[in-house]
């Protein structure tokens, strides 16, 4: 399967978008190819339910959803949507920067769905992570911690941000030579 067009959500959390630093570098590459509804001054609350219409607009395996704090479990229940409604697994890669739960009903140790595969979703963990509703374990997923940063730094880091491009050049190589 050729990805000949991917596709990248980046969603922030609650606020001033913490993301704009991975928006730039990601446009600096793929200029049209990038959704953030974060840079328009909404917040994860204002794009749940845009983020599964926006992944339909898409072909399965060609989006990469790259999410912050309370945007982290938006994304988990999306891909959890997508995978209850036994549709394929529609995104290639899904970066956790972070994640919060903004239910506090929500429970802190969470599953992804049996039919994604884990080896698709990355995990990064501020070492002075958010103090509120932390979403402590996510299948069997291992966090990698990130020292000397605070919730909202991650994602200004940049060996974070080196680590999401090394990622998603691999998965295109990948795509690309099969």
């Amino acid at each position: 399967m050729a990805l000949v067009d991917p596709f990248f959500i980046v969603l922030g959390g609650l606020g001033e978008d913490q993301t704009t630093e991975i928006v730039r570098t990601l446009r600096q590459r793929f200029p049209d190819s990038v959704w953030s509804p974060g840079e328009k001054g909404n917040s994860w609350d204002d794009y749940k339910l845009d983020l599964v219409s926006a992944t339909l607009l898409r072909p399965s395996g060609q989006i990469f959803l790259i999410a912050h704090s309370f945007a982290g479990q938006t994304a988990i229940e999306a891909a959890n949507y997508f995978a209850n409604q036994s549709k394929p697994f529609r995104y290639k890669h899904i970066f956790l920067l972070d994640p919060v739960r903004y239910d506090p009903m929500w429970v802190s140790s969470i599953d992804l769905h049996p039919s994604i595969p884990l080896r698709e979703v990355s995990w990064y963990r501020a070492s002075f992570s958010f103090p509120v509703f932390p979403i402590s374990t996510i299948s069997t997923l291992a966090p990698l911690t990130i020292s000397h940063t605070n919730h909202n730094s991650l994602c200004h880091s940049d060996y974070v941000i080196g680590k999401i491009i090394d990622i998603i050049n691999e998965d295109l190589r990948d795509v690309a030579s099969a």
